[in-house]
């Protein structure tokens, strides 16, 4: 499945995010401390801009989206 590392990154934000993680102690843990020590307040968002889809999308799936993947649906629906 090509997604399957999308979805392991999304677990691993929600499962930061409930642990009471920053979205930049997201961010080392997913990406590595140099990146975003490199790219956190850079001239782009970017980096920020892709934990907050990673943790939008996850707490989609959370809260009932992944019965349309088990199903093989698409899920952004």
């Amino acid at each position: 499945e090509k997604r399957a590392s999308r979805w392991a990154r999304m677990l691993q934000a929600h499962d930061g995010a409930v642990a009471g993680a920053t979205h930049r102690e997201i961010a080392n843990t997913i990406f590595g401390a140099e990146v975003v020590r490199s790219e956190w307040r850079g001239a782009s968002d970017h980096l920020r801009l892709k934990v907050q889809r990673l943790l939008r999308e996850a707490r989609r799936l959370a809260g009932g989206g992944y019965r349309a993947l088990l199903r093989g649906e698409d899920a952004q629906s």
